[in-house]
């Protein structure tokens, strides 16, 4: 068989292990490995290492979109489970040189199978190694030390709004909720760098929701300040692993050139996207 037949032939195992043909396609096929006993062996060896990966908890989390299920997935596939599927590797070697040992020779099978090994690993792995790391863009690119200052713009004379401005940089984040509360409740207007200052510390002490809500009245303000509501969204979206939301704060920021932080969403989007 030449280099060209044999190229074919693996694509279509594989095609057939990994169900990608059609019906007429899988009836021809199966045809053929009915009248070749080599082809047979190669499809029966692939599928076996394919099942040995392709468990059924596999599919039930990969089925799944909720971040917990994503989130749990991502961690096995680090550590317990990579240790498995290099178990299951070593035992189906094991298994198929037992019965094939008079068919061909140990050597030949011995890097036939180490290569659909690492194929199998490939295609299983392959849509999360290629997933973008949000935590690390999330560290990369947060700035919750760094907010803008009413102070230092002189937008305030305030005592309350600069009390909860300076009990932030102090990191005293549930005295900065409490005054900046205060401040927000008893004033007709709202400052909008109190609603900044109020859901970053909502974020600080984990209150994550009710910081959104904070970002989403900072956005509804329609002033010029309610642009950093989207940056920050994105950067919560970002350390919960969130990308999809994470992405569509990005594209409202990338899509308006004025908005807070467009040059950095502007490379944050080539990370996020390569």
């Amino acid at each position: 068989m030449n280099q060209d037949s044999e190229h074919k032939n693996e694509e279509q195992i594989l095609a057939y292990v990994f169900g990608k043909m059609s019906k007429d396609e899988i009836d021809l096929f199966e045809k053929s490995m009915d009248s070749d006993s080599v082809l047979k062996e190669e499809v029966l060896l692939r599928k076996s290492l394919y099942h040995s990966f392709n468990e059924a908890s596999w599919d039930s989390i990969e089925n799944k979109p909720e971040y917990q299920e994503i989130q749990l997935l991502k961690k096995k596939l680090r550590d317990d489970d990579f240790k498995t599927a290099s178990d299951s590797i070593r035992n189906a070697e094991k298994t198929y040189l037992q019965q094939q040992i008079k068919k061909t020779s140990k050597v030949k099978l011995y890097y036939k199978l180490m290569a659909v090994s690492a194929i199998v690993i490939l295609f299983i792995t392959l849509p999360f190694l290629n997933q973008t790391n949000s935590t690390d863009l999330y560290n990369d690119y947060a700035n919750w030390n760094e907010l803008p200052s009413s102070i230092e713009k002189g937008v305030t004379n305030n005592a309350t709004s600069i009390e909860g401005e300076v009990f932030y940089n102090s990191k005293q984040y549930s005295e900065a909720i409490s005054s900046l509360e205060a401040n927000l409740n008893n004033s007709d207007k709202q400052n909008t760098y109190d609603l900044l200052y109020l859901g970053a510390s909502y974020f600080q002490t984990n209150e994550l929701e009710q910081a959104h809500l904070i970002f989403d009245d900072l956005i509804k303000s329609n002033t010029l300040q309610s642009s950093y509501g989207y940056w920050f969204k994105l950067l919560m979206y970002l350390n919960v692993d969130d990308l999809l939301q994470a992405k569509k704060m990005l594209n409202i920021i990338l899509e308006n050139p004025d908005y807070y932080n467009h040059e950095k969403a502007k490379i944050l989007y080539k990370e996020l996207t390569k």
